[in-house]
């Protein structure tokens, strides 16, 4: 994080945007850091803003934390990723957990992909990343799936 802090606070450069997490920044929000670790904002319309809120400030942190990978790579907030040589894991069996379910659904977001799974009770739910964030990178998830994938096994 010093790396990123120093590069990013004297370059002024934007380190990421469309962050998700439980602030729900707008996707068209872009993130600075100054030399003196202030997280700002910039939105679209050009304004240009400090957070000073100590939860979002923390929120910022830990989010840019465990996304580390994201650093300096801009998403393409107007459009969605094309998932369509992911639908043919809906249906597969995964184990997460030690418990085996069934892809239910992949769904398109800004930032990645949002996953539904159900159990063998037929109950449905939603996957979060292992950073809490119900949005996931797509290509941790295809990397994620080749590990995870169950062959021929029913729930």
């Amino acid at each position: 994080m010093l790396k990123i802090t120093t590069q990013y606070g004297k370059s002024g450069e934007v380190v990421c945007n469309a962050v998700s997490n439980q602030d729900s920044w707008r996707n068209d929000v872009s993130f600075c850091i100054n030399s003196y670790n202030k997280v700002s904002i910039y939105t679209k319309d050009g304004l240009f803003k400090q957070i000073v809120e100590p939860k979002q400030v923390k929120n910022f942190w830990s989010w840019l934390f465990a996304h580390q990978h994201r650093v300096g790579k801009l998403l393409d907030t107007k459009t969605l990723p094309n998932i369509s040589h992911l639908l043919k894991y809906i249906g597969k069996s995964i184990v997460i957990n030690k418990t085996v379910l069934k892809i239910h659904r992949i769904e398109s977001v800004i930032g990645g992909i949002k996953i539904k799974v159900k159990n063998k009770d037929g109950q449905i739910r939603g996957v979060n990343s292992e950073f809490g964030s119900e949005v996931i990178d797509l290509k941790r998830f295809e990397d994620w799936m080749v590990d995870s994938i169950i062959s021929n096994t029913k729930i």
